[in-house]
């Protein structure tokens, strides 16, 4: 694995950054809508929805499994600090 703090290595570090933002945000999102749901009649009914914590955000983005090898060890780390 390539050295991320070293300034050539920028670009990989920024699409490192940037996978991790898009597959946060799209985490937040499905929990967000999973509180929410069609009633029979057509009403759309949500639940009430608290902030999920960082370790529910870090499960869900792990298990879509659409993760890059890099980011995905670094959600495994985050995932295991959390849990000791």
């Amino acid at each position: 694995m390539a050295d991320l703090s070293n300034p050539n290595n920028m670009a990989a570090r920024d699409k490192l950054l940037e996978e991790y933002k898009r597959e946060y945000d799209g985490a937040v999102k499905r929990l967000f809508l999973s509180h929410c749901h069609t009633t029979k009649q057509g009403v759309k009914v949500m639940q009430e929805w608290q902030v999920p914590s960082t370790i529910d955000i870090l499960m869900e983005m792990r298990s879509l499994g659409t993760l890059s090898n890099v980011v995905s060890g670094i959600i495994k780390d985050l995932i295991d600090q959390e849990n000791s």
